[in-house]
């Protein structure tokens, strides 16, 4: 059995899979499920929505400025990371393009998987509502 999901015929074991994953993880962390612009995940938006996941769909602007704002701390040595395979790939093989006047990531050209790297400049836009709820230690700027 399938589920036509866009212009994608998807599995339907495939799409409650990932319906049961986003829940528990935006039930589990008390966060909404933070999705950049136009990514293939929104064919399920309306199947997500239907199981309550919270849904955070980032704006065009608000990915730009995330992806503008990561440029500068990384340029000004205020961003650090502890080194993580993935997000490590996902920057050498980073590909960025014209979005109006400011650069964001390109998932469709870059050679290798972006997406940790994507969602790591997803979060980073929500940071401030993030840190005034989280009690843990932040340790990725100085």
């Amino acid at each position: 059995p399938s589920s036509v999901c866009g212009r994608r015929d998807v599995p339907l074991e495939d799409m409650e899979r990932l319906v049961e994953l986003a829940k528990s993880l935006s039930d589990g962390h008390g966060c909404s499920i933070i999705i950049p612009p136009g990514d293939p995940v929104l064919a399920y938006r309306v199947e997500l929505e239907a199981a309550g996941v919270d849904l955070d769909v980032l704006k065009q602007p608000e990915f730009a400025q995330a992806c503008g704002y990561i440029r500068t701390k990384v340029r000004d040595g205020a961003l650090r990371h502890r080194g993580q395979g993935e997000i490590d790939a996902a920057v050498a093989g980073l590909v960025a393009k014209k979005a109006g006047q400011v650069d964001v990531w390109d998932p469709r050209n870059s050679p290798v998987d972006i997406a940790p790297f994507v969602a790591a400049t997803c979060a980073l836009v929500r940071v401030p509502e993030f840190v005034a709820k989280y009690e843990g230690p932040l340790v990725a700027f100085r």
